[in-house]
Parts: structure tokens; sequence; C-alpha cells
């Protein structure tokens, strides 16, 4: 009860968009710079679709080719991230690699090894959980994106490997 009290008063606080008194509007920085950063990010892909303004060139290019001036400039959205970045090529081979995790971790949830099994089962609730976080951050450039995305083909190769030495046995 009381956690919820404090909870409903912080968000109260947060003047979302109101319209004071003054005539002033205020607005929730959190979603509304993001959904600005979005709309960047966006501009920029369609400025470059294929290729991209390159990686890590995100905050330089939205100051050069789109005038906006900011400390702080990120896509906050690693699938944004990727298309304004990298381009449409990059972005399928991203959306390639995440269905051939999610292939593999399908076809190794019927293992019969259990601790494979289970695995695959934990690592793909793991990998739903880091794509959705994907859409409200760039996590792309985070070492523990990668190497939840590659870990379904290290367990494959694990559960290949204990099926052939129990097939030489």
């Amino acid at each position: 009860y009381l956690f919820a009290n404090f909870a409903i008063d912080k968000i109260k606080e947060r003047k979302t968009v109101n319209v004071a008194l003054s005539g002033n509007v205020y607005i929730d920085h959190s979603s509304s710079s993001r959904l600005a950063f979005w709309g960047n990010a966006i501009k920029l892909w369609f400025k470059h679709p294929i290729w991209g303004v390159g990686t890590d060139n995100f905050a330089l290019a939205c100051r050069k080719e789109l005038g906006i001036v900011g400390s702080r400039l990120g896509t906050h959205s690693t699938w944004l991230q990727v298309l304004s970045e990298n381009g449409i090529i990059a972005f399928i081979l991203l959306i390639t690699m995440i269905r051939m995790s999610f292939k593999n971790l399908s076809l190794l949830k019927k293992h019969e090894d259990i601790f494979i099994r289970d695995f695959a089962k934990y690592l793909m609730l793991g990998l739903v959980g880091v794509l959705i976080c994907s859409t409200f951050i760039g996590i792309s450039s985070y070492y523990f994106y990668w190497i939840t995305l590659t870990l379904p083909i290290v367990l494959e190769n694990i559960s290949r490997s204990k099926t052939e030495q129990l097939s030489s046995r």
C-alpha cells in the first residue's frame, strides 16, 4: 500500500503534457525525447537507407545533416540504431541472426540431455527479454547483447559434440 501511494505520487510529479496556468507546456523528457530521437534515426535512415551513416556516427550525423545540437544524442533503440548507423543490409543480417538463434533454441528445447534442454529454454527467455529491451535502449554496442545472441550457436555446438561422443561409444 505504501509503495503504491509512493509510486502514484511520483507519477503525479511527472508533468507529462500539463499546461500550467502561465501557458507553458511541460513535457515529460523521458518519453518525448525518446520519440524525438526515434524520429531523427528514421530521418537519417531515409537519407542513407543502404549503408547508414556509419557505426557510432548517429550524434555526428544529427549535428551535420539534421542541424540538431545536443550533448546526449542517441537513438534509444537498438533497431533504429542499426538502421540509421548501418543501413538496411545490417538490419536484415541482425534479424537473420536473431531468427537463427530462435530456430536453434527451438530445436535444442527438444534435446534429450536435460541440461541442454533447460539451458535452451532459459536462454530463449533471456533472448526475448533482451530483444524487448532493444526497443527502448540502444544496446547493440553492449557485450551481453551479442553474447545472448551467440550463445545458441555455442549451445548447438555443445549439443553436437555430446551427440558425437555418445554415438562413438
